[in-house]
């Protein structure tokens, strides 16, 4: 990593930058500084596949743009954890689990997959936003959730969505694991006996 960038990270004015954003953004002060540093390592990543910036404030709009992103998935996680958090209770089996906690391929087939995919999304240097979308959809958040979110329609999060499963379902028939790819929702619900609306 070039020293540069090193010093860019932890400009002050940067991090004031990235707290400001984070803060506006609802994220408690208590995690405030464990958010910064996770901004901080997106920002690495997102720099392995693009040039870095040039100056202060193209650093503080790409490093404020992942702050947001990363303050919208945390309250996303936050949501998701209080639709099943019911707190302490006698009988804790008579909750339903999670219908999304389905699996489908065993934990290493997974982490192959999963493997195959962040090479795809780095050789292709997907946008910040399908990474928000992708997460999204796996945590079982709705479309139009999402959109709200990320301004965007409920038909363009759709679009997104359904080119980056394309491109992944040919990317993964052309490395061998095509045994590995996920049913279909059509073929799930043909196997559990149900209809798509």
């Amino acid at each position: 990593m070039p020293r540069s960038t090193q010093t860019m990270l932890v400009h002050a004015d940067l991090v004031r930058s990235i707290t400001a954003t984070l803060r506006r953004r609802g994220i408690p002060r208590q995690d405030l500084e464990d958010g910064v540093a996770d901004v901080q390592v997106r920002t690495l990543e997102f720099l392995r596949t693009h040039a870095a910036p040039d100056g202060i404030l193209e650093w503080k709009k790409l490093c404020n743009k992942i702050a947001a992103l990363l303050a919208i998935d945390a309250l996303r996680k936050k949501k998701r954890r209080a639709k099943y958090d019911v707190d302490l209770c006698e009988d804790p089996d008579a909750y339903a689990a999670d219908a999304h906690a389905e699996r489908f391929w065993d934990p290493v087939d997974e982490a192959r997959l999963m493997d195959v995919l962040a090479a795809q999304m780095n050789a292709a240097k997907i946008p910040a936003v399908a990474f928000v979308i992708l997460d999204a959809e796996a945590a079982g958040t709705t479309r139009a959730e999402v959109g709200e979110e990320l301004g965007l329609s409920e038909s363009a999060v759709g679009k997104r969505l359904r080119a980056m499963r394309s491109a992944f379902r040919r990317h993964v028939a052309g490395s061998g694991l095509s045994s590995l790819t996920p049913p279909r929702a059509r073929d799930v619900r043909a196997r559990n006996g149900t209809r798509g609306r």
